[in-house]
């Protein structure tokens, strides 16, 4: 990846959605921006992506469907 002068490679990340650690493939979530394990454990399974996973964690998913249900309950 070629960056601007100046720019970081922490800047260069953030735009990265899966990346390599001693642990294996991680994703990153494009809600909470956290990467997490790259598999069905973290991410439901999403027939048109390219590497089958939903580009938002499941917490996320969680965290909004409950908020959308508390919300409407009001």
């Amino acid at each position: 990846m070629r960056m601007r002068s100046g720019a970081s490679s922490a800047a260069g990340e953030r735009f990265c959605m899966s990346r390599w650690t001693e642990i294996g493939q991680e994703k990153r979530c494009i809600t909470c921006g956290e990467y997490w394990p790259a598999d069905a454990e973290f991410f439901e399974a999403a027939k048109k992506t390219r590497d089958r996973l939903s580009p938002r964690c499941i917490a996320c998913i969680v965290e909004k469907t409950w908020s959308s249900v508390l919300v409407a309950a009001r």
